[in-house]
């Protein structure tokens, strides 16, 4: 789709009687991203502004493994996501007038299987993230959830269309 600085390939696009709506990006991240981090958050930055200049309801979903697997060398280690690293994400949600700032953001942890980084056992609840702390369990489960995601996302689009329409 055209964004305002050059042409976006998105995941999903929104559209209702011939009107592009809305776009969601979504980001599976599979392994390394303590290492990757700033490049993700920066690469997020800059793809809301595109899209968003266009005047289009942006949405960003981010899926996390837990643990998230890291090769170093010829073995896999693992890391986990940490509060520093969502703190970089609550600012940005808190900066919400912001083009650079999506209009809903979800960030979804998907608990890997022990031993076996190519199966999801299940998506992450507050007690599989005990090493994180309360308003970073609470961030993740109150602000970025993919139920506000859906529910936010939905209501946006919807008053989208009735400002298209008039």
């Amino acid at each position: 789709m055209n964004g305002k600085y050059y042409q976006k390939r998105v995941d999903i696009v929104i559209s209702r009687d011939g009107r592009e709506l809305g776009a969601i990006s979504v980001k599976l991240i599979q392994s390394s991203y303590m290492k990757n981090a700033i490049n993700y958050f920066e690469q997020q930055l800059g793809e809301t502004a595109n899209l968003r200049g266009q005047r289009l309801v942006y949405g960003n979903l981010v899926f996390l493994p837990h643990p998230i697997p890291v090769k170093v060398g010829d073995e896999w280690k693992e890391e986990y996501l940490n509060d520093g690293s969502l703190d970089r994400y609550r600012k940005l949600i808190a900066d919400h007038d912001n083009i650079v700032v999506p209009d809903v953001q979800a960030i979804v942890i998907a608990m890997l299987q022990q031993q076996d980084y190519d199966q999801v056992s299940h998506l992450a609840d507050r007690r599989d993230l005990k090493h994180l702390n309360q308003d970073s369990i609470n961030f993740l489960f109150e602000q970025v959830s993919i139920a506000k995601f859906v529910r936010d996302y939905t209501g946006q689009i919807e008053l989208a269309y009735q400002r298209f329409r008039r």
